[in-house]
């Protein structure tokens, strides 16, 4: 994408990458920050990004409550502004044939676990709204052992690392110790699977940086990316390895849906304790007592 084609591409990627190390400041050397149109964006309602600067430093930072609509206002304007990169369709094309093919050659157990994406990919809309294009199925990681479920793509530079399980085995007799290790297993698949998408998004982040290179060697520029975890339980449950995937998971569904999702915001116990704390510590490190650098 060109930056004809995706305006501010290069500060949104380093918004994002801030947003996603849990990191509430960034700094610039002067002449090389952001044009003031970039802020005006994400402030255009209310001032979230405060900006000051001084003859050494630019610093843009902002309170943890406000990266919501951090998030929102920077998901809007990428969604009206940055054109999808048509080269995505033939990838999506290739790597869905490449989907199709594997149902022949699967055992019982990994066939049950292929329908189960084969019903998210034909409900996407509904599931995961927003990431219509299937960019890898089966990705396998250099820096990790196993091989990845779906890397989804909404076309515009964001990516979702999709990991999938089923939670409910064949039924067992129904006397009380099975229950209790079935709800055991139960537990531990979704554990695993929300580590291993968190895991996977890490490694694809690694492996790739801002540009994700397909096997033709199509280079395709990466503005941020998300993980899912996807469980079989009603709906085809969404897990979110880090609050940062869930904000902006819903700020991309509010951008075809009405409503958001009917699951509540999750602030469970995999999100990291840094996520809910307030960055006056790490804002105070950089301004005196009058706000100024």
């Amino acid at each position: 994408m060109s930056e004809n084609n995706a305006p501010y591409k290069k500060w949104f990627q380093i918004l994002f990458y801030t947003l996603q190390q849990n990191q509430t400041i960034i700094e610039f050397q002067p002449g090389h920050d952001p044009p003031s149109g970039f802020w005006d964006i994400i402030n255009q309602d209310n001032v979230v990004i405060r900006v000051v600067s001084s003859s050494s430093v630019v610093v843009g930072y902002w309170f943890k409550n406000d990266e919501t609509e951090i998030i929102n206002q920077s998901i809007q304007y990428m969604h009206t502004n940055f054109e999808c990169d048509v080269r995505i369709k033939s990838v999506d094309l290739e790597e869905r044939e490449k989907f199709e093919d594997d149902t022949h050659c699967l055992n019982v157990q990994k066939r049950k676990e292929w329908e189960m994406q084969k019903k998210l990919l034909d409900n996407i809309k509904e599931i995961l709204p927003g990431f219509p294009y299937v960019c890898k199925y089966g990705w396998e990681p250099e820096s990790e052992d196993g091989k990845g479920d779906l890397i989804l793509t909404d076309g515009k530079g964001i990516f979702a690392v999709v990991e999938t399980k089923r939670l409910h085995t064949e039924n067992l007799i129904p006397d009380r110790a099975s229950c209790r290790r079935s709800k055991q297993r139960k537990k531990y698949r979704k554990h695993h699977v929300i580590e291993q998408a968190g895991r996977y998004k890490r490694a694809f982040i690694n492996q790739y940086e801002h540009v994700y290179v397909d096997q033709h060697d199509r280079p395709f520029d990466i503005v941020a990316v998300v993980a899912v975890g996807i469980t079989d339980e009603e709906h085809q449950k969404r897990h979110w390895p880090e609050l940062f995937d869930e904000r902006v998971f819903r700020a991309i569904n509010r951008m075809y849906n009405e409503t958001d999702f009917s699951d509540p915001e999750d602030r469970g116990s995999f999100y990291s304790a840094a996520s809910n704390n307030s960055s006056t510590s790490s804002i105070n490190s950089f301004l005196g007592n009058d706000g100024s650098l």
